[in-house]
This record gives C-alpha cells, structure tokens and sequence, in this order.
C-alpha cells in the first residue's frame, strides 16, 4: 500500500478506543484498514492489516503521511504479539522479527527535486484532491458538507450516506403491492422477496425454494440459518391483544410476533438486505459480497423483545461479545446493536455472513435461559467454540 521501512513494537488496534493509547513509534497491527488510523498516523512506524486494500481509504492516508504499510497479511494480528519489536520493510513486503539495520539502513532519502518548480503546482493541486479530513462518520457535528475541504471528503460523504439510505430498506415496511415472491423453506419462517434483477432462477412462480435464489450474500446467510436446529412451533395463534399478556413468557419466546411476523428480503445478485422476524426480535442483515474487496460490506442490526429488562440486557451483551469474536466493529446502546465489517475478500465475508445467520438463530432459542449472568458467558463459549473455532 505504501512502500518504505519502518521498526518499533508491536501495538494491536481491535476498537477504535485503543487508539487513545497509541505509543509514539508504534507498529499499528490490525485486522482491517480504518480511516480513523489517520489520527496515528504521524506517530506511526508502519502499519499491517490481517485485510484491507491498496486502493482503499486507509491505503491513500498511508502513502500521504508516508508511513510503510502491507496490508492483507492474513494473520498479523494472530502472530505478532503487543510490544514484540519487528521491522517492516513494505518495499518486498516482509516483516523480521526484532531490529534489522539492513533495511532501515536503505531507506530512501528525501527526494530534492519535491521542492522544485516542476512539483509545486502539483503538490497544490494534490492537496485539494487527496486529504481526508471526514474520518468519523458517527460524528454528526463534523461528518457533515460544511467540512467537506478536497474532492477525497466529498467522496467519502456522498458514499457513506448513499450506503446509509440503501440501509433503511431495512427499517421501512416494503411496498407488497410491487413485484414480490414467497420463499418455500422448511424453516418456520415467512419471508417474501423483491428480486432487484436477475436473481430468481427461471420458472419461477409466485413461490421460489432457497436454491432457486441465485444470490452470493443470501446463500451465505441462508446456509448460517439452516444448519441450526429448528423448533417447528405451532403459530402462536394469537387473537387479541389482551391474549398477548396472558401467555407465559415461554410461549410467547416460542411463537410468532402476534402483530407482524413476515420478514422480507431484498436481492441482487451480489447484494442483501435481510429484515427477518424472529418472534419478537428485528435482525436485519445488508452486505455487499463481490471480487472487489473494496465494494464489500456487510451491517448487522439487532433489536430484541419479548423478554424482562434483565434478560433482554444479558441477550444484548451475548451477542456484542459473539460479534466480536467475529472481528465486527460494533457498538451497542442498550438492547440495539449495530455492527459492520468492510473490504474483506468474498470468501471471508460469506463467512462471516454463515456465522451471522447461525448466530440470529441461536439468540432466538436463548430466550428463556438467560437467567443468570453466569449463563451468559457459558452460551457465549458455546458458540464460539461450536462455530466460530471451526
């Protein structure tokens, strides 16, 4: 991503808090790129990156602020540990453990002719096309169009927000009146799909089976949701709404939600945007899945019901610490979660994707033994060593 040689200790970046601690001379290790890195950046002797691209955002702070950097290791962050001194030479991408003067020793002198009249125009010019100064998206107050400075801000606002808008497909009722089809499954489950193009297999009718859908992320996700085991429930048959609050908590887990119990799926044939009902809990799931890693993405939501404060609570902090063992950046405010992953190859997003179907399946079936926060980190170990260690 940005050639050069650099040395220092070893300092692992897995949330973006940890970047507060950052030592002066460091090596920034980290499972992805992030622009929020920049802040770093200065103090930085190299970076390294189990994922992430040349071409990406991070990519382009690196070689502005002239910090060596090899991204897409694969496995940086599982080998190298906090404070182990390694040099970084991102000229032949190699990285020695401990001091090599040999590399250090070549690295390249200050070009003379950057000063020259030939340079200076360019370097003007650059320097309204390149610098990113929207680095946190989650800050309203400085994300904005009034701080947009270089052609790089424009383009980062007007990406992020054209993914937010396609987001709230998740959040809005979809229009049933427009093209739509049932799935056939064997789940119990009612999920109705609006194929955006070329995603429905031909001969289809007004009823489609999982394997006539020919969409990357959805038979990813697909594949995480059928390899659980199912609890083929009676519907929960509920007539009123009084009748909802004389159920006990067990059956109401166990049911459908007794207002709206059909989720809804849009597809392409690279693309994914899940709203699926499971009884009282929203999980919605959009991802990107494609050969070029800096088009991929995919966002988890969660919002869960039906169950007492305490429980509730505890489900919501099972499944941060699951998303975590994902390697998803995450956030959690009370029982919402939000969680994202981004320009990851295509094998190692249907990854994840499998896990977050296996993982909205198994929230469901913990309603009613979450009574202890002992019990939590036992479920917690359980997935983790069940699904995610294989």
């Amino acid at each position: 991503a940005c050639r050069g040689v650099g040395a220092g200790p070893v300092f692992l970046v897995r949330r973006d808090a940890d970047l507060k601690n950052f030592p002066a001379g460091s090596v920034l290790v980290a499972r992805h790129t992030s622009t929020k890195y920049v802040t770093v950046m200065p103090q930085t002797a190299a970076i390294l990156t189990d994922a992430g691209s040349p071409t990406g955002h991070m990519a382009l702070l690196a070689r502005e602020f002239q910090v060596p950097t090899i991204l897409n290791t694969g496995n940086a962050t599982q080998i190298l540990q906090p404070g182990q001194v390694v040099t970084v030479d991102a000229n032949y991408n190699n990285v020695y453990d401990g001091l090599i003067p040999e590399p250090l020793e070549l690295r390249p002198k200050k070009n003379d002719l950057a000063d020259s009249p030939v340079f200076q125009p360019l370097k003007n010019v650059v320097q309204k096309i390149v610098p990113l100064n929207l680095i946190n998206p989650e800050d309203d107050a400085t994300f904005s169009p009034s701080h947009c400075r270089t052609i790089h801000d424009i383009v980062r606002y007007a990406h992020e927000y054209s993914m937010r808008e396609m987001f709230r497909l998740a959040e809005n009722e979809i229009d049933t009146a427009g093209e739509v089809v049932d799935l056939d499954s064997r789940l119990p489950i009612k999920v109705r799909i609006l194929d955006l193009g070329g995603v429905l297999k031909r001969g289809w009718g007004r009823k489609v089976k999982p394997e006539q859908v020919d969409s990357l992320p959805f038979q990813a996700f697909w594949k995480g949701l059928t390899a659980m085991r199912w609890a083929q429930a009676a519907p929960a048959g509920v007539k009123s709404l009084s009748s909802v609050f004389v159920k006990g908590e067990a059956e109401v887990a166990q049911g459908a939600d007794p207002w709206r119990d059909q989720s809804y799926v849009v597809l392409a044939k690279n693309y994914m945007n899940f709203s699926i009902r499971l009884g009282y809990h929203l999980s919605t799931v959009e991802a990107y899945v494609s050969d070029q890693v800096n088009d991929n993405y995919l966002t988890f939501g969660f919002r869960g019901g039906g169950s007492t404060p305490e429980r509730r609570e505890r489900r919501a902090r099972l499944i941060e610490a699951i998303i975590d063992h994902l390697h998803l950046n995450h956030r959690r405010k009370g029982e919402l979660i939000e969680a994202r992953l981004a320009k990851y190859p295509a094998e190692q997003m249907a990854q994840r994707l499998t896990l977050l179907g296996k993982l909205t399946h198994y929230t469901k079936q913990l309603d009613m033994v979450l009574f202890s926060d002992s019990i939590v980190e036992w479920y917690i170990k359980d997935f983790v060593q069940e699904h995610v260690g294989k």
